[in-house]
């Protein structure tokens, strides 16, 4: 079942203003399927979401996701650029295989930032696993319970624009789908090279709604302020950062990822 919504991120002004699905220059994610199957007695955990990045576009590819220590296949990951100018993220990954990993990725993104506070998923095991280059897969929790799935796709060419702001940000928007669907996404940053691309982040909840989410508000990766405010990371971002962006998104261009 597709839990269809859109929410678009327009970088021209504000990398958190909403506006119709189909903008040129926005970031939009269109529709997210989330579901299990069983292969081999194995259970899988399947995701897929369809992604607008502006007018650039994935390259078709298809990664196998890889046991760290045993360099086994235990899934895959496919990027897909549709004639619509829709991309296409699948992630299929053996949940128990997943879940002997070592977790100490599944709380931070490639840019050493924690994963959105907002998306709860603090109480949960959550396994953060390396793909191609600077990437990475997540998957978590429990299928009776709360279930967690998402991806942290690594773009090259966000680097040398990002490479003048000082400090890692996230910045990310969190959006429903359904009564039990519930997720964030947006852009994770870094003056370094590879830590730059687009994240999202997806919760099932089995048993029970998931609480709801604000779309109008920021899900800022980092602790709540002294003042009890949260900081918006967007004053990090000058009006030349976020212009680069915005042309670069217009651009009709297949992009690299690592």
């Amino acid at each position: 079942m597709f839990y269809k919504n859109c929410f678009n991120t327009i970088l021209m002004v504000s990398l958190v203003a909403l506006s119709a699905c189909g903008s040129k220059g926005d970031f939009a994610l269109n529709k997210v399927e989330v579901s299990t199957s069983t292969i081999d007695n194995k259970t899988y955990v399947n995701f897929q979401s369809d992604v607008k990045i502006g007018k650039l576009k994935f390259p078709n590819i298809e990664v196998p996701i890889l046991n760290p220590a045993t360099m086994t296949s235990f899934g895959q990951m496919a990027l897909a650029r549709m004639s619509d100018g829709t991309n296409k993220i699948m992630i299929s990954v053996d949940l128990e295989t997943a879940s002997r990993l070592n977790p100490s990725l599944g709380y931070s993104l490639p840019n050493g930032r924690e994963i959105p506070l907002i998306l709860g998923a603090s109480n949960a095991t959550l396994v953060g696993i390396p793909i191609l280059q600077n990437s990475r897969i997540y998957v978590g929790g429990d299928i009776r319970k709360d279930l967690f799935v998402g991806a942290a796709i690594a773009i090259p060419a966000f680097d040398n624009i990002m490479n003048q702001v000082a400090i890692p940000l996230n910045i990310f928007t969190a959006f429903p789908f359904a009564n039990n669907v519930t997720g964030v996404g947006g852009l994770f940053t870094s003056p370094a090279p590879g830590q730059n691309g687009l994240a999202l982040f997806v919760k099932k909840s089995a048993n029970a709604p998931a609480e709801a989410l604000s779309i109008s508000r920021l899900s800022i990766a980092r602790e709540t302020a002294v003042d009890g405010n949260i900081p918006s990371e967007l004053t990090e971002l000058d009006n030349g950062t976020l212009k680069r962006l915005n042309r670069l998104m217009n651009r009709n261009a297949v992009i690299k990822v690592k």
